[in-house]
């Protein structure tokens, strides 16, 4: 995520690639992947906004210390339904595909999101997420 991302295409996929980290108990590659300017906001998908870089701070590492209690039990898959971008500015809209492992069942949600990268310093960086509720698949 430290890279100069010339293929366009890997960008939709570098929120979840840092999530599964989150997932693992491991908040680094998710906050390297926002901007640590202090215009950046979340939507989570319980519907609280978080705003600024020691907000998200703050809420990622309170998801590392959720998800190191039972690591593994959630995995995220998302598709590209559409993405936007100028020469400085990416935003994807995403397909979630969500599967959350509670003793010996297993849920499955889906959700839609967008996500709005900015291009600082030769790296992309997320400036925004909203995150819709998920619901169950049918």
């Amino acid at each position: 995520m430290t890279a100069i991302h010339e293929d366009l295409e890997v960008i939709p996929q570098l929120f979840y690639q840092a999530l599964a980290q989150v997932m693992r108990a491991n908040s680094a590659p998710m906050l390297a992947l926002w901007s640590e300017q202090d215009d950046v906001s979340y939507c989570d998908p319980d519907a609280h906004p978080h705003q600024g870089r020691a907000g998200l701070v703050a809420y990622w590492q309170r998801a590392v210390q959720g998800n190191s209690d039972a690591p593994g039990s959630l995995k995220v898959q998302a598709a590209l339904i559409m993405m936007q971008r100028s020469t400085d500015m990416i935003c994807t809209f995403m397909a979630e595909h969500i599967q959350i492992r509670e003793n010996d069942r297993v849920l499955r949600l889906k959700a839609l999101s967008t996500n709005i990268y900015r291009y600082e310093g030769q790296l992309w960086r997320m400036i925004h997420r909203h995150s819709g509720s998920p619901i169950e698949e049918k």
